[in-house]
C-alpha cells in the first residue's frame, strides 16, 4: 500500500483573523501537493461567536480560495471523525497542525495504519490540544 500524506487543521475561525490566515497558509504550503482539510466548528452563539457556521464556511472559502474547508457535520462531529473518515479515505499520514500562538504553528505527524494512532510531536515541551 503507498503512503497517502494528508494535512488537517481545525479551527472556530469566528471571525476569521490573521493567524487563522497563517495557519491555513502553513498547512497549504506545508502539503504541497498532498491533501490538506481546513476543518470549521460549529460553534455559535450570539456572544462570542457571532458567525453561523454556514457564514464561516462562506468566508472560509473567499478568504482561502482553493482550500479545501468543510464544516464539522452530524457524521463526522469531531476532529477525530474527520481523521477517521481521512484514514476510510485510504490516508496513511495524517499531518496534523495546531496553532500554539498566533506566531507559532506545530504540526503533529501521525501514521494512521492502525487506531488508535500515537502523536509524535518533536521540539515541543507541551502541546495542549484545546
Amino acid at each position: 500500500m503507498a503512503d497517502v500524506h494528508h494535512h488537517i487543521t481545525q479551527g472556530r475561525m469566528n471571525p476569521i483573523t490573521v493567524g487563522h490566515e497563517a495557519v491555513v497558509n502553513q498547512v497549504r504550503n506545508t502539503a504541497g501537493s498532498h491533501g490538506h482539510t481546513i476543518v470549521l466548528t460549529g460553534t455559535h452563539d450570539a456572544k462570542k461567536n457571532p458567525l453561523t457556521p454556514e457564514q464561516k464556511l462562506k468566508h472560509a472559502k473567499r478568504a482561502f480560495p482553493g482550500a479545501n474547508v468543510r464544516l464539522l457535520d452530524k457524521e463526522h462531529p469531531t476532529l477525530l471523525h474527520q481523521m477517521s473518515r481521512l484514514h476510510s479515505e485510504g490516508v496513511t499520514h495524517l499531518h496534523l497542525h495546531v496553532s500554539i500562538t498566533a506566531k507559532k504553528v506545530v504540526t503533529v505527524t501521525t501514521t494512521l495504519r492502525r487506531l488508535p494512532f500515537i502523536l509524535l510531536v518533536k521540539n515541543v515541551r507541551m502541546l495542549t490540544l484545546v
